[in-house]
């Protein structure tokens, strides 16, 4: 469980490394010019399994809305450390998700991000340690998956990402990129 927790607070040290600065308009303390302190959204990403289900209710007997794949983000809505469920915005609608398959990270609202989504024919990506296909695999990825982009390995041209257990590269055949807000990233 340590092991888990250590790997979980590094993995959101790398992803909140790896968005830029925030502009002139924020001063030391967090709040803006204008004495309003940013709003802060809660990102879960879908961790710790293939297939998640998103229900109706917080019960593993409520009906099944749809199913989530690795990688997905969605918003959490007054997001519970505690709870063994976290209510998230899903297409415009309330619904749930199993604490036990996500992994949260907050956000300072407008924060500009580079977006990866997973593109190709339908079959699995892989994520490697380093830049070259003879590395070690960490993750498999499925198309429509989305990740934060670290950066671009400036030999081999692959993007890393971040992802709950940290940093990873992939091909960059396999990305589609998009620069946007966070506030856009995943439910926008």
């Amino acid at each position: 469980m340590k092991k888990l927790l250590l790997v979980l607070i590094a993995a959101a040290l790398v992803l909140t490394a790896c968005s830029h600065e925030p502009d002139d308009d924020t001063s030391l303390n967090g709040e803006t010019p204008g004495g309003e302190t940013p709003q802060i959204l809660t990102v879960g990403t879908v961790y710790n399994a293939d297939v998640v289900n998103i229900r109706m209710e917080p019960d593993d007997q409520a009906r099944i809305l749809d199913t989530v794949s690795r990688g997905e983000m969605f918003e959490i809505v007054d997001y519970d450390p505690q709870a063994q469920w976290q209510r998230l915005n899903y297409r415009g609608e309330t619904a749930y998700i199993s604490s036990d398959y996500i992994y949260m990270q907050e956000w300072e609202s407008g924060t500009q991000v580079d977006i990866g989504t997973i593109v190709g024919d339908g079959s699995i990506v892989n994520v490697y340690r380093h830049p070259w296909p003879e590395s070690d695999v960490v993750l498999n990825a499925l198309k429509g998956a989305k990740f934060v982009v670290v950066t671009i390995d400036e030999e081999s041209g692959w993007y890393q990402v971040g992802f709950p257990d940290g940093v990873g590269y992939i091909e960059p055949q396999y990305l589609d990129i998009r620069s946007t807000t966070i506030d856009n990233a995943f439910f926008g």
